[in-house]
């Protein structure tokens, strides 16, 4: 008999799955949204963009961070259904209401949130309903779906067509009708690419909210305040050949290369403009997006800083400005 307990890895999969298709679908979202101000300056969605940013920075470190847990909640919940099997043998002398025969063992079910198990029975002379009991051949009765408007009773009725189940509820008091589809197709399961999984799932463990790291900086600013002497050594204040560095190692790691510092300007700070180009598949957006979140990222704690709005990218060309910072004055801004 077929256990519920499968490979660890299928749940890893099955987790990274719905985590890859709901960040996805944020991000087709995104590039609508960056489309629509591509095309129009100073276009009221500007603030739909952000927030649309905001939230999937927000919702693929939530994944991230509940990954290990629900995985392992899901794990324990099949092997706590593979002990009950074990341990409840099947009922025996299970007969049909309508022509009293012994009925065939179909399946197992469970229910009291997977605590306890029915074992499902169904005719051999295909009267139906089929009937389910509990481990002391107790009769399990599904409770009546009553209207969620007003609790009478619903007639319902259901159809299929091209695959899609139809789940029709009307109820007899009110007439409010409810309609349930269920896609019966079956959607063929692809292996995870494993560049996707990087991308959507592994890339994020640690990493922070937006609200989170609002309140960072906010926290910062407000000791800051609290002092008579800002000290600026806490900032990494690195040189140029330091922040070529590690620019580069960490836009490697994201398929990006052919990485380019140009000369730098010289003024009250420096200004160098870089490029790159992108080795994968990623659109214009997503790979603007990738780009601006690891610089920021890697620039976060030192004395240079992105200038977001330089940042362009076409046909898989990216090119930017960083601006490194040097003044007493300046490196206060930041901190700040």
């Amino acid at each position: 008999m077929e256990k519920f307990r499968k490979s660890d890895q299928f749940y890893i999969d099955q987790y990274d799955r719905h985590t890859i298709e709901e960040l996805k679908e944020l991000e087709l979202q995104i590039e609508k949204v960056y489309k629509k101000i591509n095309t129009k300056k100073n276009s009221e969605h500007d603030f739909d963009y952000f927030k649309l940013q905001m939230q999937y920075q927000d919702t693929a470190v939530h994944f991230a961070r509940q990954r290990e847990k629900l995985i392992q909640s899901r794990i324990y919940e099949d092997e706590k259904k593979d002990r009950l099997i074990q341990s409840v043998p099947i009922p025996k002398n299970v007969r049909c209401n309508t022509c009293l025969e012994l009925m065939r063992f179909d399946m197992f079910d469970f229910v009291e949130n997977d605590s306890e198990i029915i074992f499902v029975f169904s005719c051999n002379h295909k009267h139906l309903p089929k009937k389910a009991v509990y481990a002391d051949g107790r009769e399990f009765y599904v409770a009546k779906h009553l209207c969620s408007y007003c609790g009478g009773k619903l007639n319902s009725t259901k159809k299929e067509t091209n695959g899609k189940l139809t789940l029709i509820d009307t109820c007899e008091q009110c007439n409010q009708v409810e309609t349930i589809e269920i896609n019966r197709s079956g959607k063929k399961i692809l292996p995870i690419n494993e560049d996707e999984r990087k991308k959507y799932c592994t890339d994020f463990i640690g990493s922070n909210t937006f609200y989170e790291d609002l309140e960072a900086i906010t926290n910062l600013s407000i000791s800051l305040d609290q002092d008579s002497e800002i000290d600026v050594s806490q900032l990494k204040q690195l040189n140029i050949a330091q922040v070529e560095k590690i620019l580069s190692e960490e836009l490697e790691k994201a398929k990006f290369t052919k990485i380019q510092f140009e000369k730098p300007q010289v003024g009250r700070y420096l200004t160098v403009e870089f490029s790159a180009q992108d080795l994968s598949d990623r659109n214009e957006t997503n790979s603007v997006n990738k780009l601006v979140q690891i610089i920021q990222k890697v620039l976060f704690s030192t004395n240079w800083r992105l200038d977001v709005n330089s940042v362009s990218c076409k046909l898989g060309f990216l090119s930017a400005h960083i601006k490194g910072y040097s003044e007493k004055e300046d490196l206060l801004k930041i901190l700040k």
